[in-house]
């Protein structure tokens, strides 16, 4: 059970950071990059608070 949680940790960390990066590589690092009317944001955003929920999930689980 611990290992599912790891592994959705751990790919919607993967997810975010590739859509950081995108971001940051289209847009540079200008205003627009995180403004949060943007749907590319919300996603990001959206798949970074479910790492940090699974995460710590995992955590308490593994202890």
């Amino acid at each position: 059970m611990e290992q599912l949680f790891f592994i959705i940790a751990i790919a919607s960390l993967g997810i975010a950071a590739v859509i950081f990066i995108g971001k940051i590589l289209t847009e540079g690092l200008g205003g627009s990059t995180f403004k949060v009317s943007q749907k590319s944001v919300k996603v990001m955003l959206s798949f970074f608070a479910l790492y940090v929920v699974t995460f710590a999930v995992y955590m308490f689980i593994s202890n």
